[in-house]
Order: structure tokens, then sequence, then C-alpha cells
């Protein structure tokens, strides 16, 4: 497993429920990945990351594209998984 870096969206991110579930998803991963994987998951805010962590980890970027501007650096316009959804798990029609 090459060795990855988690980017936590803005801590001054406005309210969504799509944020606070990507937050919890970050934060239930960190406690767990432990458990299984004997060692620790590096985690910085998205303003932390250097081009150094940029060269050296492959990025794992939680929230939206309006909470982490991590995700519009690396060239999406959009939520990469599906721009479609308002809320968690639920599409607008």
């Amino acid at each position: 497993m090459d060795a990855f870096l988690c980017v936590r969206p803005a801590s001054a991110a406005p309210p969504s429920a799509v944020n606070d579930f990507a937050v919890g998803q970050l934060d239930g991963f960190a406690k767990e990945f432990p458990r299984w994987m004997r060692g620790d998951t590096r985690v910085k805010n998205d303003r932390e990351v250097t081009p150094l962590d940029i060269q050296d980890y492959n990025m794992v970027v939680f929230g939206t594209p309006s909470t982490n501007p991590m995700i519009g650096r690396f060239g999406f316009d959009s939520d990469p998984l599906d721009s479609r959804f308002d809320r968690c798990g639920e599409p607008e029609i």
C-alpha cells in the first residue's frame, strides 16, 4: 500500500449535511485504520497541505468542492462521485 494523506475540509466551512457526513467518515476511518493496519492515519487540514505532501502522498480528500479547495486543485469541477447529490445518499430529481 502506498503512503496516503487524508485531507480534512476547512473548519470554517458552512454547515452542510454532506460535509458533516464526509467529516464523520474521515473521523471513523482515522479511528478504525490503526486497529487493522497497525499504523496511524496521516490527516491534515486543507490549508496545511504542502507541495511536498502532494509529491510524496496519495491524497484522500474529504468534503465537497465548496468546503475543500483541494478537490478543485486536482481538477474536479464538481463532486467527483456524483454531483447530483444534494444530501447524503439522495440524488436530486
